[in-house]
């Protein structure tokens, strides 16, 4: 029997060469094969007072990118006895070195932090340059009650100095 015939591709095209893992294929190419290490950065304000406005700014170390892809936050009582399940605070995220807002006005923190039993996953990966800073600012919708907020940003650290084919698995 004759073997079928596969169609050649187009003259200079290029496979293109797939990311090792799925969350890569969303990140620019140069990403790829700089060793990333899981890191997460936290920010506290104990205690948010009632109807206070916050504003945490959380300085990314100047030896690698970071790349946010989970958030939390965790709300107690000021005593820090009471977990707070619906977070009573609205939250905007500012980007001091692209100079832009993550949102176009602040959001209910519930819209967008999970909590330590179900992270607040990010529909796309931010990615925030060495020596940057993520400022939260956090409006208490509580006029009664102070709250302790902590916050966890998930992600990882790519570094371009480093390589993650230069380490053997």
């Amino acid at each position: 029997m004759g073997t079928s015939a596969q169609p050649r591709p187009a003259p200079g095209y290029v496979q293109p060469t797939a990311p090792p893992w799925s969350v890569l294929a969303l990140l620019p190419r140069p990403f790829w094969p700089w060793l990333k290490n899981y890191f997460a950065y936290a920010a506290s304000e104990l205690p948010l007072a009632a109807s206070e406005t916050a504003t945490l700014s959380t300085q990314i170390s100047t030896d690698a990118w970071f790349v946010m892809l989970a958030c939390t936050m965790v709300m107690l009582d000021t005593n820090n006895t009471t977990l707070i399940a619906s977070r009573p605070c609205t939250v905007q995220i500012y980007d001091t070195s692209a100079g832009m807002n993550l949102f176009s006005q602040a959001i209910h923190a519930d819209e967008f932090f999970g909590d330590a039993g179900a992270p607040g996953y990010m529909a796309f990966p931010y990615i925030w340059k060495p020596g940057g800073t993520i400022q939260t600012t956090l409006v208490s919708l509580d006029t009664v009650n102070g709250r302790n907020v902590r916050l966890t940003y998930h992600g990882f650290k790519a570094n371009p100095n480093l390589r993650e084919d230069a380490y053997p698995t």
